[in-house]
């Protein structure tokens, strides 16, 4: 096993030209591809879910504001 003592020789040789591991290319485009599904499947997710969530809030808000606009003001039901 030969030592490298000068990487920059040792990288621009022709035995060694191309990739530095093996599976450069082609198995890290697969996972930047799936790392980007992930994330934007992961903002529609959480924008669905906090739109859903926001909404009951409201609805149960405007519910209470209805609520206490119909009751007299002297009854604390």
């Amino acid at each position: 096993m030969a030592t490298v003592t000068n990487w920059i020789d040792h990288l621009s040789a022709k035995e060694v030209v191309g990739a530095v591991y093996p599976g450069a290319g082609s198995t890290e485009t697969l996972l930047v591809i799936l790392g980007i599904v992930i994330w934007i499947g992961w903002h529609v997710i959480t924008n669905k879910s906090e739109s859903d969530e926001l909404s009951r809030l409201a609805r149960k808000d405007m519910a209470l504001m209805i609520t206490k606009a119909i009751l007299p003001i002297g009854n604390k039901e």
